[in-house]
């Protein structure tokens, strides 16, 4: 279907209504007509501006989620990849046209990001969309190590001062591990669509980040369907199988109350069935991690606000290599984050409205608890009561 600018839809309504005015029957005029709709249609713009304007830095971010100076550095870094270098007579589209595509589906969620919507707003035919996307993604992996990388003997030795003297963590804390869930747009098409079904209600991924201080992914686990536990990816992980080589004596990662205790995994403490409030010292335990968990949960904030695909991936999963580029895409996100985390305030803070939602719920979980708690001492007073007599 072609596309019109305004002003050829009214070059050519008026040029319909002339035409119907005068004779049918004139050829030459009808020829004239056809021409003049022919070249209007193969025409992408009716006008095309001699100078073009330079965008605000502000419709920059908005659109691709970084400045001209980080994109500039990232056509910089990328252009050099033989991903770009064309195998066929005919050369590829310049690099920073195929960033610019792959940026917006970045950075956008749901249809926004779709290869469809993307070939109406650029102009560009689906089968392009999708080959630029995944050159820019194989271009980026191409850095992954340098830039998700776990730290060395000094840099955890760093952290551990870190985590001690600005979040009270002694013991040798060297990051912060929790499970990510990255939802898809739809019901993957596939026969074991369940196993990608989360207890969140939605399709997707599990991922298990470890984040340090300054809010940077320093490790990821991949691979794992929605369906699967936090606890369950990270015990497949390299921390967790083979953690000598990736700690010194006395490091360990610190996590919810969900993971399993080991030598490297240092969990919160849960709550014991029928226990409203935890003891003295395992509440003063969790409360004085507490600054520290906030840490991974403004990582996936900064993570899922930015690079926005990320809430709601536009892949059908209809089969393993859908999955895999899912994967990848994911991936490629995670370079980004650690590429320009230092850069803008990217965390999504609450409107009103969901801050006196939040207040309402934590406040029936209080009456909760508050029940739930009185009706445990009542049991318990019924159980030390004398038996009646019959």
């Amino acid at each position: 279907m072609v596309r019109y600018t305004k002003k050829a839809q009214e070059t050519i309504l008026g040029r319909t209504q002339y035409f119907n005015s005068l004779v049918i029957g004139d050829s030459t005029l009808k020829r004239h007509f056809l021409l003049c709709a022919t070249a209007l249609a193969r025409a992408r713009y009716l006008d095309r501006p001699a100078k073009y304007g330079v965008r605000r830095v502000r419709s920059w971010i908005e659109f691709f989620r970084v400045d001209r100076t980080q994109f500039l550095y990232l056509v910089d870094l990328i252009k050099g990849d033989p991903v770009f270098v064309s195998n066929g007579p005919r050369a590829q589209a310049p690099v920073e046209y195929q960033l610019a595509v792959a940026l917006w589906r970045f950075g956008h969620s749901g249809t926004a990001c779709g290869y469809r919507k993307i070939a109406i707003n650029f102009g560009l035919s689906e089968g392009s969309v999708q080959r630029w996307t995944c050159r820019v993604i194989l271009a980026l992996l191409n850095h992954e190590a340098d830039v998700v990388k776990w730290p060395d003997a000094d840099r955890r030795a760093l952290l551990e001062t870190v985590f001690e003297e600005e979040y009270g963590i002694p013991g040798g804390c060297v990051g912060v591990v929790d499970g990510c869930f990255i939802p898809t747009a739809r019901r993957p098409a596939r026969e074991d669509f369940t196993k990608f079904y989360s207890h969140k209600g939605r399709y997707g991924f599990n991922v298990a980040f470890v984040c340090d201080t300054s809010k940077r992914i320093r490790f990821a686990q991949y691979g794992f369907p929605g369906a699967s536990h936090d606890s369950q990816v990270y015990n497949h992980s390299e921390l967790n199988r083979a953690p000598q080589q990736l700690f010194s004596p006395g490091q360990w990662v610190l996590a919810d109350s969900t993971f399993s205790v080991g030598l490297n995994c240092v969990p919160l403490f849960p709550h014991a069935r029928g226990e409203a409030t935890l003891p003295g010292d395992k509440r003063k335990f969790n409360q004085a991690c507490s600054p520290a968990r906030v840490l991974i949960e403004n990582t996936f904030d900064i993570l899922k606000y930015r690079w926005g695909s990320l809430q709601a991936l536009p892949s059908p999963l209809r089969n393993r290599s859908e999955e895999g580029i899912a994967s990848c895409w994911i991936r490629a996100c995670v370079v980004l984050h650690n590429l320009f985390v230092d850069s803008g305030d990217w965390f999504t803070h609450p409107e009103p409205d969901e801050i006196e939602k939040s207040l309402e719920q934590a406040e029936k979980k209080e009456r909760q608890r508050a029940v739930r708690k009185l009706l445990i001492q009542e049991i318990a007073v019924m159980d030390e009561a004398p038996e009646g007599k019959n």
